[in-house]
Order: structure tokens, then sequence, then C-alpha cells
């Protein structure tokens, strides 16, 4: 028999946020780890279901068992295409249906450690800030840790293995293990700023306020640039204070969007 929640009114509502597009048994596992959440608040599951037909009809009919869990069929137009441009859009959409105070992104191919929304809680809670980030550790799609010492998101071998040594000098990976810490270095000189969707607890009126910029360029395309780098840029550029709990709460598998480059460029995704 599955415990009951106990929710306590002190901590704030949380919803997380996922979309998802063909993606079953992915999105199957990133509902489980929200469900698994010890955060002692109340918590909610949305789903944009990217116009596809089928995973509506599934989770018609498993949203009937599971109170916390709503869904939002979102239609595409003929110009419609999957990419950053598509998903800024979706996540900004998905802000402004939400009720709750803070909201956090879960990719459909992702999964949250148990402890994840109330360790980034807390830390929201005592330093008052309003956009906070956690650690992550990289897999596969196959579900073994990610050892290769390159930069998986780059569209170069030697991007990549120039990323991967300047993260290293960092300090945000170390040889041999697949935790890579997301960080905002804006020392002069040696600027890096890599936070990733998926660690973010942010405040919904930030969000609200300075929506996810949803135009991308060719020059962004070849830099693999996606709409967790445009909201990050933005937010530096505003001013907005950021802080990191310290703490590796996010399972990131690698094979989705942003590390897939079998496909083409595409004009009609990207302004010019």
């Amino acid at each position: 028999m599955k415990t009951k929640r106990i929710v306590f009114q002190q901590y704030p509502h949380v919803t997380v946020i996922t979309i998802t597009r063909k993606r079953l048994t992915t999105l199957s596992r990133a509902i489980a780890s929200v469900e698994s959440q010890d955060y002692q608040g109340q918590l909610s599951h949305l789903i944009l279901v990217d116009d596809c037909y089928e995973t509506k009809l599934v989770l018609e009919k498993i949203q009937h068992y599971k109170p916390n869990l709503k869904f939002l069929y979102c239609t595409r137009n003929p110009e419609d295409k999957s990419g950053p441009t598509r998903l800024a859009r979706l996540r900004n959409q998905s802000v402004f249906e939400v009720i709750s105070p803070w909201v956090c992104f879960l990719d459909d191919d992702n999964e949250f450690e148990q402890n994840h929304i109330s360790s980034l809680m807390s830390c929201a809670l005592t330093t008052g800030k309003q956009a906070i980030y956690c650690h992550r550790k990289i897999y596969n799609f196959d579900g073994t840790p990610f050892l290769e010492q390159y930069w998986p998101w780059s569209r170069t071998i030697a991007d990549g293995l120039h990323k991967y040594k300047q993260f290293c000098d960092l300090g945000m990976i170390k040889p041999g293990s697949n935790i890579f810490r997301d960080r905002i270095d804006l020392t002069v000189g040696s600027s890096v700023m890599q936070v990733d969707t998926n660690v973010w607890l942010l405040n919904t009126e930030l969000l609200r306020k300075y929506p996810i910029p949803e135009t991308f360029t060719k020059h962004d395309w070849e830099q693999n640039l996606a709409e967790d780098d445009k909201m990050l840029d933005n937010f530096v550029k505003l001013g907005i204070e950021m802080i990191c709990n310290d703490q590796i709460t996010v399972r990131y598998y690698l094979g989705g969007y942003s590390n897939d480059f079998d496909g083409n460029y595409q004009s009609d995704i990207w302004e010019l």
C-alpha cells in the first residue's frame, strides 16, 4: 500500500513541469521520480504533451489515480518543429498555467533524486533567493555512468576536449566521475555559465516577469545554445541573484535533443 504524503503548510507549493513528446518509457520513469520526492509541502506535476496523441491517451488513464498529476495537450502548427524555440515557448506557456509560487523543470528522459526538491527549497527558504540550482550526475542513455573525457554537448571533438579540460580546471568535473557541478563563474577572462534546465528551482513570478527568450540564431545553433542557456544569460544580464545548494540531486541521461547531432541544420527552426 502506498504511503499517503503528509503536507506541511509552512513549505511552499511547488510544481514540477515536464514537456514530453513520444517518450512514454522515459516519461514513466520521470513521473515516478516526482512521486518519490520526500518534500513535505504540496507538490504538483504538470505535463505538457507536445502533440503526441498516444501519450495523451495514457495520461488520461493514469491521472485518475494520480491526483497531483495534470496534463495539458499542446497541438502543433505546420511551422512548429522540435528544438529550443518550441521548448522555450512551451516552458513559458507552462509557467502561466501553474498556481504554485515555485516551479522546477524535469525533462521527460531525466530523474530527480528523492531529496531534490526538499534540498533546493531548504536553500531557498534559508537564503531568500528566487533562483536556486543543484548539481547532477550524467548517464548514458542505457543508464551507465558517462565517464568519457570530453564534453558531450559539443558539436566538434576539438571543442568537446577543450571544454572538458576547462571544466576540469575549474573543478566542475573530475576524470573518472560522472558528477558535473553546474556553475556560474563570472570571473573576467574565464567566464563560465553552465546550468542545466533540470537543476533549477525558480520563483514562478520571476519567470513570468522575465520569460525565456524564444529567438534562436544560426550562431546559437552552431554553439549548441538551448533555452536554458538563454534563460541563464538573461538572468545574469538582469542581475538576478542565483545560488547553488551544492547538492547532487539530478540524474541526467544523454541522448536527448541537446546532444543529438544526427540531424542537419534546419532554417525553419532558427532565425537567420
